[in-house]
């Protein structure tokens, strides 16, 4: 910038401020679009999460066995349900062995009233939300318990009820 006198002059303090605000301004917005892509990311799993563990309660309490086995994974992608004290160690990696069981269940009169949900993190690098529980069973105890679902395919891979 040159003055009357012909002499270079520094930016005003001013303009250097307006100049920085708008940095500043710029940065925020690209750190509140990344905030939001997690958020999004995070709520989708979320959802993922919600829908297949609800789905499952939901038929497990209108006596739909085979429909509240349907919310979990196939084949290499299931790890495990557990139901404590029933259901416990190898039995509960069985994938194949869950419809019966959740047969047996509902043939118990099985309930799961669920108080509170909780999905508390997702691991993105393996397509995994976590999420854990308290619910009242059909013996109206108390319990808790936790979970894991696909983010993409929306089944659940774990489910732990009872003593999580």
């Amino acid at each position: 910038m040159l003055s009357e006198t012909g002499r270079g002059t520094k930016p005003s303090t001013g303009r250097r401020l307006n100049g920085f605000r708008r940095v500043i301004v710029a940065v925020a917005l690209l750190a509140v679009s990344g905030l939001w892509l997690a958020i999004q990311v995070q709520t989708d799993c979320e959802a993922a999460a919600r829908q297949a563990f609800f789905g499952y309660a939901d038929a497990l309490n209108e006596g739909k066995a085979t429909l509240a086995a349907q919310a979990f994974a196939g084949g290499g992608n299931f790890s495990w349900y557990s139901e404590n004290p029933s259901r416990v160690g190898d039995v509960a990696r069985d994938r194949d062995s869950l419809g019966d069981y959740l047969g047996d269940r509902v043939a118990q009169d099985a309930r799961l009233r669920v108080l509170f949900f909780d999905f508390n993190a997702e691991a993105p690098a393996n397509d995994l939300g976590h999420f854990g529980f308290y619910a009242f069973n059909e013996s109206w105890n108390l319990i808790s318990g936790k979970g894991a679902v696909s983010c993409e395919a929306g089944t659940l891979r774990v489910l732990s009820v009872g003593g999580a």
